[in-house]
Order: structure tokens, then C-alpha cells, then sequence
């Protein structure tokens, strides 16, 4: 996007020309996986990760996806992901 707006021309990379920095690519879906299906796994690996990184406190795992709290535990509720409360 930024060559674009240098120099006014649209070019995409090939994989010679990506380099190391797109290594990391999410895995391509499973065949037998639509597109709602695969989105929901990634969704869902991507907040358990979160949780994870956090050390299970909610609150800095939505900061970390940057979602609020609220929009957070939903996404959880959704995904099957229920988290005991701390005390």
C-alpha cells in the first residue's frame, strides 16, 4: 500500500519478494473447512493465545486483542471459551 501511494502504481509481491517478515502466514484451511468455519478457528486460537499470554486475566487479554471487556467475553461465549473468574 505504501509503494502505492509513493509512486502512484499498484504492484503486488510474489513470495521471492516478501522475505522473511510473511513467513508466518496462517496455515491454508483444511478442505473440507468454509470460509465462517476456518475464520472461527483463527478467532478462536487468537484468544486462547491472548488468555494464554495474560496469564488467564481477562482484562489484559481483551487489551491485547484491543477489544473491550464486554465485546471480548461475547466473542468467548460464542467460541464455546468460558473462563473461571479470579478471586
Amino acid at each position: 500500500m505504501l509503494r502505492y501511494a509513493a509512486t502512484g502504481e499498484l504492484r503486488f509481491l510474489n513470495e521471492e519478494e516478501r522475505g522473511e517478515e510473511f513467513s508466518e502466514q496462517i496455515p491454508a484451511p483444511d478442505e473440507d473447512l468454509n470460509l465462517a468455519l476456518y475464520m472461527e478457528k483463527a478467532e478462536r486460537n487468537c484468544i486462547l493465545a491472548a488468555i494464554r499470554a495474560c496469564g488467564g486475566r481477562k482484562d489484559r487479554a481483551a487489551a491485547k486483542l484491543g477489544v473491550n471487556l464486554r465485546t471480548f467475553h461475547r466473542r468467548c461465549a460464542k467460541l464455546g471459551i468460558f473462563l473461571k473468574d479470579r478471586e
